[in-house]
């Protein structure tokens, strides 16, 4: 978490270097569109496979937003962290979302 916040270019470059093909996100880095994201997955050879997001961006206007965003990046897969407690708390989204 904290190197890829301080340094994604280097986070991103030291995973190629170990082999790795693929990232599967939990945040992006701060301040990088979706397109600074994808030049530097395509700079390091790796490709997006997964990211996981809040239930709050799969909804209205932000899902949209959510969607381009990782059609650019290349990703196909996103994953929403939701738990019982967040159910009860907002009853709504569980709704919204079904």
């Amino acid at each position: 978490g904290g190197e890829f916040r301080t340094d994604p270019d280097g986070s991103l470059a030291k995973l190629a270097s170990l082999g790795f093909k693929g990232v599967e996100f939990a945040g992006y880095p701060p301040g990088r569109d979706a397109k600074a994201v994808r030049k530097m997955l395509d700079d390091n050879g790796l490709k997006a496979v997964g990211t996981h997001i809040g239930l709050n961006t799969m909804q209205g206007d932000a899902l949209k937003a959510t969607v381009e965003f990782n059609q650019i990046i290349g990703n196909t897969r996103l994953g929403v962290s939701f738990t019982v407690a967040d159910a009860q708390d907002h009853p709504q989204l569980v709704t919204q979302t079904r």
